[in-house]
């Protein structure tokens, strides 16, 4: 079995989705880091950099891969970037792997940790709204008990008269964990 093609792809404008394929017709797909999605710049290190490397070789041998993504274009920088395009790949193979072997990720990596994985809601980035909009439609998941809920408050930034440096005047925007219904 021989990788035919690794592309990859922007998704809703904010998810990196990494798509391996081989010559026996098994796809496997892996998400990059969603950092840095609108520079397109991990698409083209996945597109430019990471698909010489991994056409032609076998999917199946993941370490090897993983090595020669990671040393291969290590002049370009070994942060970033670079890693998070690795990672995507890198998942892919595993998906791969999985396929080939019938068995799920979990297990090839050593086994399930937990029975249960207890759900978290988060919310924030804004996106122009005002607080309370953003809050309420969580209240339901917290008033269900469907796991914790983590809701980013925004502060003004300070004043040009405030000190920036004072250890007293918090980074905007800052976490607090909730787990109580906000009010309305």
């Amino acid at each position: 079995m021989k990788i035919t093609d690794v592309r990859a792809y922007t998704v809703l404008g904010r998810s990196i989705f990494v798509r391996v394929t081989t010559d026996d017709g098994i796809t496997g797909i892996g998400e990059c880091s969603p950092m840095q999605v609108q520079s397109g710049v991990i698409q083209q290190f996945v597109n430019g950099m990471l698909r010489p490397i991994c056409v032609g070789q076998n999917p199946l041998e993941i370490d090897k891969l993983y090595h020669a993504m990671y040393y291969r274009p290590y002049k370009l920088g070994v942060m970033g970037a670079h890693l998070s395009a690795i990672a995507g790949v890198d998942i892919a193979l595993w998906d791969i792997l999985g396929k080939v072997t019938g068995l799920p990720i979990h297990t090839l990596l050593g086994g399930c940790y937990r029975d249960k994985v207890r759900m978290y809601a988060s919310l924030g980035g804004g996106g122009g709204r005002h607080p309370p909009q953003p809050a309420r439609p969580p209240a339901a998941l917290v008033a269900d008990r469907a796991g914790p809920l983590d809701v980013r408050r925004w502060r003004p930034w300070p004043s040009t008269s405030t000190s920036l440096g004072s250890p007293n005047t918090p980074s905007p925007p800052f976490r607090t964990r909730s787990t109580s219904p906000p009010t309305p």
